[in-house]
């Protein structure tokens, strides 16, 4: 029987095998990628704000929440990130690398809870990765890579609630040192 089929259709019988098995694969590949399909999403109702920095051009990068957040770029420059494309900050002396967001009482967190995270590639401790700072010189918070402290940690700083010696301080540092140029989850 095997040496008929093969007289019939000679070598093409493997071949149309091989095509249904590769069919099969494919499918089993597909149906996994439905069944396992990632179901973590972002609560965008309680989200201050969102920046992707995925716009690969132009001088504005988008607040993704819709609270109109959205910041104007100071000579960063785009180039390939973690995700898409994000922005370098070279921050060197005499050539300010930032984003200005204009202020809203929105990240003015005050006692309530909140979380700032951000993925960053960071090729030299002794920087600031985000800051809000207002007129009011005692009213800022800022999360910075080993300012102020020994060794590559990261650490998040705040003053508020008041003038000079009456203005709250507080600073948590890290306990992970960042020891090389890899992209990381702050």
């Amino acid at each position: 029987m095997k040496d008929h089929i093969q007289q019939v259709y000679g070598g093409k019988l493997k071949n149309i095998i091989d095509f249904y098995k590769w069919i099969l694969v494919c499918l089993i590949f597909s149906s996994l990628l439905v069944v396992c399909k990632n179901s973590s999403a972002l609560n965008m109702k309680n989200l201050v704000t969102l920046w992707l920095f995925d716009e690969g051009s132009g001088q504005v990068v988008a607040d993704e929440t819709g609270n109109g957040h959205q910041g104007t770029i100071q000579n960063p420059k785009w180039v390939a990130g973690k995700f898409g494309t994000s922005l370098e900050f070279q921050g060197q002396a005499g050539d300010p690398n930032y984003v200005i967001i204009r202020h809203h009482a929105n990240f003015d967190f005050g006692q309530d809870d909140f979380t700032i995270g951000l993925w960053i590639n960071s090729k030299k401790a002794d920087a600031y990765i985000i800051a809000k700072r207002k007129l009011e010189p005692d009213n800022w918070w800022n999360l910075n890579s080993a300012i102020d402290r020994p060794g590559n940690f990261f650490g998040f700083e705040y003053a508020g609630g008041g003038a000079g010696a009456a203005a709250e301080f507080g600073a948590i540092d890290g306990k992970v040192e960042i020891v090389n140029s890899g992209w990381h989850h702050v």
